[in-house]
């Protein structure tokens, strides 16, 4: 049986060992013990629904869980950034996210949606006067 699993918060909420994004995974509930199955379930972090058609087909076209993953690594890089890895418009630089993840795929596109999350979120970047 699965269900799909969809964070309340930006970046998405870790439970059971898994990381569960805003816009939603879909699980096979047969990883998950009884007890596991009740905690997700009664999670106010989280909303499990069963899943729609199209849910079902947009996981099983694409690797939702490594993207998923990927924007919340780079969320929480982008909030350990100091003044000067920011560029004149306000946004992470892309050579410092690059260097501090060597192995991450990710483009320009990519950076300025999980920025915009990430300052929608609350976050301010430093400036120089801090």
């Amino acid at each position: 049986m699965f269900a799909f699993i969809a964070a309340l918060h930006v970046t998405g909420f870790w439970r059971c060992g898994k990381h569960f994004p805003q816009k939603g995974l879909l699980v096979d509930l047969a990883e998950f013990s009884k007890k596991q199955i009740a905690r997700l379930e009664n999670e106010p972090m989280l909303r499990v629904t069963e899943p729609t058609e199209e849910q079902l087909q947009a996981a099983k076209s694409g690797d939702t869980e490594g993207e998923a993953e990927l924007r919340f690594d780079l969320a929480e890089v982008m909030r350990s950034l100091a003044v000067e890895d920011f560029q004149k418009d306000g946004k992470p630089r892309m050579d410092v996210l690059k260097t501090l993840m060597p192995d991450a795929k990710f483009n320009a596109a990519l950076r300025d949606e999980v920025w915009d999350a990430v300052v929608d979120d609350g976050f301010v970047a430093p400036s120089a006067e801090e």
